[in-house]
This record gives structure tokens, sequence and C-alpha cells, in this order.
């Protein structure tokens, strides 16, 4: 994580306006939800992939987020996809 903490990184989010916020050195746990779906989106597009531009790149990762979404079931969401879930959510939260 190291290339995380450059000048030129903290630099880039400092214009996009984006706070970063690092867990403690050397302890994927503290934020092992992020780390986990991180490592899925590189299995599922980087990871053995190779893209002739970083449009192409942008394509397939909107490609695996909205796949993830609407298709994969969950069994923490009691066999949901995320989207299914956060519809049935919502549904119950205003009733």
């Amino acid at each position: 994580g190291t290339q995380y903490q450059s000048s030129r990184y903290q630099l880039a989010l400092k214009q996009a306006h984006i706070r970063q916020s690092m867990s403690r050195k050397s302890t994927p746990t503290d934020n092992a939800v992020v780390e986990s779906i991180i490592h899925q989106i590189k299995v599922g597009t980087v990871l053995n992939h190779t893209y002739p531009t970083q449009v192409a790149l942008e394509e397939a990762l909107v490609r695996w987020i909205y796949s993830y979404n609407h298709y994969r079931i969950r069994r923490k969401n009691n066999w949901l996809t995320p989207i299914a879930m956060r519809t049935q959510y919502q549904k119950q939260k205003v009733a």
C-alpha cells in the first residue's frame, strides 16, 4: 500500500475531492468487505486480461459491476442479488 501514500497519489485525490481512508499497516481485515470486493473485481476483470485502451478496461469494469449487482446471487443476501436485496430493504423501510 505504499503507492497510496505517495505525494503524487495524495495530490490526485485532493484534486478529485476524495478523502482517503487507510487502515493500519498490514491489517487488511480492518476493511475486509472492501478488500474482498476489490479482489473479486481484479479476478473478474484485470488478472489474465489485457485491454487495448483505458476505455476498454473501464467498459469491462462497468459490465462486471452491473453483472455483479444484477445477476450474482449471494447466500448472505438470502439468495438474492444485491439489487434485489436493496429493493427489498427499501420496500421494508417504507412500510
